[in-house]
């Protein structure tokens, strides 16, 4: 927030999104420790109704904005949403599709009448991800059609109407196990 220009007001303005996959995540991790690093009083207010956070610290004004997003069906929340930047937490547990709708919307705050945004971007914190999420492939830059790359997929379990079990093999495995059932 302090890289952007100073506008007409001598204001540093930027507004951000920080997600977390689930509103219980976000409410007893995210936030709290947000709040923590940054005490409402001291360097901004924290508006608990909408989640957000409006940061004042000099001449730097930033509205954080907290917002669950758990799978592709969210990706609807984030239309028209104006931002400088966004902070995914955890991010090895966000939808791809959440990534990618996010990206279209970060670099749009300041509007161009009011100067543009000087700098905008995503980042993210997370623990290592597993081998079977996409975070992972991304991050190893591995092509999912390489037969080292791994699939998961729930499995009916016999003798049962309803329960599935989660199986993950490489793609080669899965073609091994593919031509067996063949023979």
């Amino acid at each position: 927030a302090s890289m952007q220009h100073v506008d007409a007001t001598g204001k540093r303005r930027t507004r951000c999104a920080i997600v977390r996959e689930t509103a219980r995540q976000l409410q007893d991790t995210t936030i709290k420790t947000f709040l923590d690093w940054f005490p409402p009083g001291q360097c901004g207010d924290y508006m608990r109704t909408t989640k957000t956070y409006f940061f004042k610290v000099g001449d730097v004004e930033c509205e954080v904005m907290f917002r669950a997003l758990d799978d592709a069906d969210d990706v609807a929340n984030l239309n028209s949403l104006e931002l400088t930047f966004a902070w995914f937490n955890e991010c090895r547990d966000i939808h791809p599709d959440i990534v990618d709708a996010m990206s279209k919307r970060i670099g749009r705050f300041p509007s161009a009448k009011d100067g543009g945004p000087t700098w905008h971007g995503m980042w993210g914190d997370t623990n290592p991800p597993t081998m079977d999420t996409w975070w992972y492939y991304q991050m190893e830059k591995l092509d999912p059609k390489d037969p080292n790359y791994m699939r998961c997929r729930k499995i009916q379990v016999t003798g049962s109407l309803v329960k599935k079990e989660r199986i993950c093999k490489t793609n080669a495995e899965w073609a091994r196990a593919g031509e067996d059932a063949q023979k």
